[in-house]
């Protein structure tokens, strides 16, 4: 069989249907609150796992298409753990057990919730693609130019749970007391739905079995954004637990647009002919423009400059890819 580096660098540039697969493990900007110090905007973050997909076929003549799918999330709560007596924690169990998504753990600690940093980016793309004759020294540049859509959920979770000594009969002071239960949720679910177009380009040479690539793409979209709040509470007593809940639900929309860019630089190891294993570092901004719910405070959720804050993601990824 022929080495790789004995070949021509036109005939290097592989055409046909090809596709690669990554895990990404990428860095994500927590969402800004009034609080939040001025210089921790943008800077604070939390590590998130996701997947990416791209596909593509590149003719002879040097026209193509080039298609990707990513999902990445990433989920960071402060939980503390509230231990209670064995009534009132089957109170809990039976009311709150269902809202809160999970059993409490056996020793009687009830867990309370609160949102760091909670959200999923999922992101499509279609390309036209055009491949530029080889450079002296082998490297190849394709210009692109296609449409992105992506969807970003947010969510922001404030919980808090008291217990309180109270009269049993509130008009007699010698009555006994009782224990009583208060348990208050706030959740916001926020959709930001990005639609618009992209132009970028990817540059990559070859040396012996390594391939070296580097792609750049900026973009710009309309945000068709969504957030959907709903304020629950529950209050009763471990004797006769007489349940009050409330629930208060809102909904609004808002529209924006985004500017923003994705970068990738990768190394590919060519293992058989149709196979590599690559590995490299990938950034995504977003300007200004997301609408995120903001940090749990003790009155509620945050909302200031709720559809005006900036989501950055980066780190690594780590794949395969196959040619035909």
């Amino acid at each position: 069989m022929q080495h790789l580096e004995e070949l021509s660098p036109k005939k290097r540039a592989n055409t046909g249907w090809f596709g690669a697969y990554d895990v990404t493990r990428l860095w994500v900007t927590r969402p800004e609150s009034a609080n939040t110090p001025l210089s921790d905007k943008g800077v604070a973050g939390d590590w998130g796992t996701g997947h990416r997909l791209d596909l593509g076929f590149m003719r002879e003549n040097g026209h193509g298409w080039t298609g990707g799918f990513r999902s990445i999330g990433v989920s960071q709560y402060h939980v503390l753990l509230c231990e209670i007596e064995k009534d009132l924690f089957d109170v809990a169990v039976a009311q709150i057990g269902d809202i809160i998504g999970g059993d409490p753990f056996n020793y009687r600690a009830f867990p309370v919730r609160n949102s760091i940093n909670v959200g999923s980016l999922t992101s499509f793309e279609l390309n036209k693609t055009w491949r530029k004759q080889p450079y002296r020294y082998g490297g190849i540049l394709e210009p692109l130019m296609g449409i992105r859509y992506g969807n970003f959920r947010d969510t922001a979770l404030a919980e808090s749970f008291l217990i309180t000594e109270e009269l049993e009969d509130p008009a007699d002071p010698d009555s006994e007391t009782i224990d009583v239960l208060n348990w208050n949720s706030n959740r916001t679910i926020t959709t930001n739905r990005m639609l618009g177009g992209q132009a970028g380009f990817r540059y990559f040479t070859n040396y012996r079995r390594w391939k070296l690539s580097g792609e750049f793409r900026g973009f710009l979209v309309a945000n068709f954004q969504t957030n959907d709040r709903v304020s629950n509470s529950i209050a009763g007593t471990d004797d006769e637990f007489t349940t009050v809940f409330t629930s208060v639900h809102s909904y609004r929309t808002e529209q924006s647009g985004v500017w923003g860019y994705e970068i990738r630089l990768e190394s590919a190891y060519q293992v058989t002919k149709n196979i590599a294993i690559r590995g490299g570092l990938e950034a995504i901004n977003f300007g200004r423009g997301i609408w995120r719910g903001g940090f749990p405070t003790i009155g509620g959720q945050d909302f200031s400059n709720r559809d005006e804050q900036k989501l950055f993601l980066a780190g690594f990824t780590f794949g395969a890819e196959l040619n035909r």
